[in-house]
């Protein structure tokens, strides 16, 4: 395991209790700069505002739209590190939720 940075950005994922569906989730990052976007696997329903990210991996390909920002928009470098840091902890929030639960518990 990597060492902890002093001040680690935070992500918190998850779904809107209100859709019918679970085709598309939401994403927090509450360190600055801040911000909420939706998240989906292929393109989001056209309804959910403008794509601003698509990470085509082998596997999947994961959007991030909607995106509106609590703090000042980053320039353009920090916005894609933002951006694929996002990606990596979907990736890492569905892994870790795509196993049984019984395999997280100490």
């Amino acid at each position: 395991m990597p060492p902890a940075e002093k001040n680690p950005p935070r992500w918190i994922i998850g779904e809107d209790p209100y859709r019918d569906d679970d085709e598309i989730g939401y994403l927090l990052h509450n360190r600055p700069p801040r911000f909420v976007a939706g998240w989906s696997f292929g393109p989001p329903p056209a309804d959910s505002g403008d794509i601003v990210f698509m990470d085509d991996d082998a596997d999947d390909a994961v959007h991030l739209f909607a995106l509106d920002w609590l703090d000042d928009q980053p320039d353009r470098e920090t916005f894609n590190r933002l951006m694929s840091s996002a990606v990596e902890a979907l990736d890492r929030w569905l892994e870790r939720n795509s196993e049984p639960l019984e395999e997280h518990r100490h």
